[in-house]
């Protein structure tokens, strides 16, 4: 919340208490990496912050460590193990490298990291919209909207619709993590594996798509189904 505060600070109220941390400047990462020098947490959970040299790593890391608490608090489930090995090995390197690569690059920006209606406000005095409860990290600006997807947040929904934005689903799995027997969640969460299923191939498949200019059918490699 302090850093966030330094970036905007007519959008974050000023933290009454806080300990030490550096100096960001208008919210780009200092070092240019991504993750955050401190550990966050989101809600009692905590999120894998380390430092990373690149947004797959780091957003790697974090999905990964809600995928271990999930199971560690809900149960190991067949499913899950198999939705979590897709989309580790081959979603997210379809999706998520080749932002980075052929002389693209992702700045890492300071993000709120849980920008949902219930940790959004208005200021009193001003009527200006006030932020908090925030669980930041250096991260893809897409991130930011990663909290609005879920239909039961009514913060608004983005203006366009790309797959990354299904990888949000990531938030749900935060949500079966907090909530232990209540599979609710966890029914959400599965369906990723829509994306696991038009992306089997990862990121070979992407490059084979460069190389013959125009997109690879995967339809011919075996579906994950639900059981």
């Amino acid at each position: 919340m302090t850093a966030l505060h330094k970036a905007l600070p007519d959008l974050v109220p000023k933290p009454l208490g806080f300990g030490i941390l550096s100096c960001y400047k208008n919210g780009v990462s200092p070092d240019g990496k991504f993750g955050f020098p401190v550990p966050t947490y989101q809600g009692r959970l905590s999120q894998d912050t380390t430092q990373c040299d690149t947004w797959e790593e780091s957003f790697s890391r974090g999905i990964e460590q809600f995928f271990r608490l999930e199971e560690e608090l809900q149960g190991y489930d067949e499913e899950m193990a198999e939705l979590r090995k897709g989309i580790m090995e081959k979603v997210i390197p379809r999706l998520l490298r080749s932002l980075e690569t052929e002389g693209r690059k992702v700045v890492p920006r300071l993000v709120h990291g849980d920008l949902w209606d219930g940790n959004t406000s208005a200021d009193a005095a001003t009527g200006l919209p006030i932020i908090f409860d925030a669980c930041s990290s250096y991260a893809h600006h897409e991130y930011e909207l990663a909290p609005w997807r879920p239909t039961r947040h009514k913060i608004g929904k983005p203006q366009s619709k790309v797959d990354r934005e299904d990888l949000c689903r990531r938030f749900n799995l935060c949500s079966s993590a907090l909530y232990p027997g209540n599979i609710h969640f966890r029914n959400i969460v599965k369906e990723m594996r829509e994306l696991v299923n038009k992306f089997p191939l990862g990121y070979e498949g992407y490059e084979q798509e460069q190389v013959l200019k125009v997109p690879v059918s995967e339809s011919r490699v075996p579906q994950l189904v639900s059981t």
